[in-house]
């Protein structure tokens, strides 16, 4: 009995330190809002001293010449402490993409991307964060002759590397 006890004090104790400590938050990033109106925001789990989980997704329905929707899901790696100071992450994302100049493109990307930047505490819950990333990945792609026609004029498919983001976000940290 005397050893059921322990365990399920040290149990408890285990676990009420795991969630004085977690902590969440959410993000908007102002760069892809201004840039392009895409809608940027990510939301992250803190759940020990150095590590974060989050998912992110970016949504852009018509507001410029470039259309997407984006996932991404990853790990973020804090060196000092989660949600202060220098940062690397890691995710696996998924991009459905068009693109309308002289012709029409449409595709589907997959890969991952690395990030790191820094974030800057300017209150107990709120923060300033600034990165930038790169992603690389496979992609299915098709080009159209106009945008309304449908008539293809190249369908193909290929590796690619490049730019994921710029970050310059405000994140709500609770």
């Amino acid at each position: 009995m005397n050893k059921v006890l322990v365990v399920a004090l040290g149990l408890a104790f285990s676990l009420s330190a795991w969630a004085q400590e977690t902590k969440y938050a959410l993000r908007a990033n102002v760069v892809e809002l201004v840039q392009g109106g895409t809608l940027d925001f990510e939301a992250s789990v803190g759940f020990s001293r150095h590590w974060s989980a989050d998912a992110d997704v970016r949504y852009n329905p018509y507001f410029d010449a470039s259309r997407q929707r984006s996932f991404g899901v990853g790990a973020r790696w804090w060196p000092w402490y989660v949600y202060s100071g220098l940062w690397l992450s890691g995710k696996a994302r998924y991009q459905e993409y068009s693109m309308t100049s002289a012709f029409t493109e449409e595709g589907d990307r997959y890969g991952g991307s690395l990030t790191a930047g820094y974030s800057r505490m300017l209150g107990k819950n709120l923060n300033l964060d600034f990165g930038l990333g790169f992603w690389t990945g496979y992609e299915t792609y098709s080009v159209y002759a106009c945008e309304t026609c449908g008539r293809i004029r190249e369908r193909g498919s290929k590796y690619f590397l490049r730019p994921d983001q710029l970050i310059l976000a405000l994140t709500l940290v609770f």
